[in-house]
């Protein structure tokens, strides 16, 4: 697919992000309802927590509740929790992001539609060193308080996210695509919700088998594409979707993607996406194929010509 092998289309709407790595947490942390939890921080970073007493959920000790990684100055990861509502799980692993400040690890969790836990009744986690009750210590008080409210910035918010999809990118590009699934997904569930992700997720999918599933993405990822009115991202998808439909053997639909991306995608950069990418070797004998080809090279090198080029 296109996005493993030109990542052109994205530096418009992706930047690294160079933050300092968050604290290395070991012990006992209280988190209010959540009870106190068994924290400890592995050589690579990754941080885990058990169960060690109290809280609503009734965990039994040691049993595993947070497993997260630091992304940046934010945490990333899940929590496992009880759920009340109809029609929720009695207990579920879910999604959150959290960042320390003033002594408290603090951030907000996102629980299913119409779930709610006992453990997290305002569905935001706060966790500080525990002074031996069952409800953790509350820090240093009202700055602690504060950070709880705050929980993370939009800026931290938006950086992390962008170093999740360029995480995913770089992952593609790897052709790690059970992994780069896995981190679109958790954008998703984190809030990211533009053409980029659906775009990631959409090749992911369909490098994994599962095209039906991807089309579908990858036909939402050129929905927000226009309504961002970021027509690189827009062409790219476009292509990708040919790619996917051209692997299927659905010639027609491939050819229909190829000749919308060829609206918004450089001649040149189109040319070497032609030139380059295999998934298209099944449209070579197609008449219709072959001759949009040769129109995007000449295209491409009158182009060429225009700049000075050879």
């Amino acid at each position: 697919m296109g996005l493993t092998l030109r990542p052109f289309a994205l530096a418009s709407v992706l930047f690294a992000v160079t933050a300092a790595a968050g604290p290395s947490l070991e012990g006992s942390y209280g988190g209010r309802d959540l009870g106190v939890l068994q924290l400890s921080t592995s050589i690579g970073g990754e941080v885990t927590g058990k169960a060690k007493k109290g809280g609503a959920c009734n965990f039994k000790p040691d049993t595993p509740v947070l497993s997260a990684a630091w992304q940046g100055n934010v945490l990333v990861g899940h929590l496992t929790l009880c759920l009340t509502g109809s029609g929720c799980p009695s207990e579920k692993r879910v999604p959150f992001l959290a960042v320390w400040q003033a002594g408290t690890l603090a951030g907000d969790v996102k629980l299913l539609p119409g779930c709610r836990s006992p453990a997290l009744p305002d569905q935001r986690l706060e966790l500080s060193p525990s002074n031996g009750d069952d409800r953790g210590s509350k820090g240093p008080g009202p700055s602690a308080e504060s950070v709880a409210k705050r929980a993370m910035t939009e800026k931290e918010r938006e950086a992390y996210l962008k170093s999740q999809l360029q995480q995913g990118v770089d992952e593609l590009n790897r052709r790690d695509y059970k992994q780069a699934r896995h981190t679109f997904e958790t954008a998703m569930e984190s809030g990211a919700d533009n053409s980029v992700v659906y775009m990631g997720l959409g090749v992911a999918m369909v490098r994994m088998g599962d095209s039906a599933k991807g089309i579908e993405t990858l036909t939402r990822a050129t929905q927000l594409a226009k309504a961002e009115r970021n027509n690189a991202v827009l062409g790219q998808t476009l292509f990708n979707l040919a790619c996917a439909h051209a692997t299927l053997g659905k010639e027609q639909d491939a050819l229909a993607n190829l000749r919308q991306a060829a609206k918004f995608m450089g001649p040149k950069d189109l040319e070497t996406a032609l030139d380059e990418e295999r998934d298209l070797d099944a449209l070579k004998d197609n008449p219709e194929y072959r001759s949009f080809a040769a129109s995007v090279h000449l295209d491409a090198a009158k182009a060429s010509k225009k700049r000075g080029g050879p």
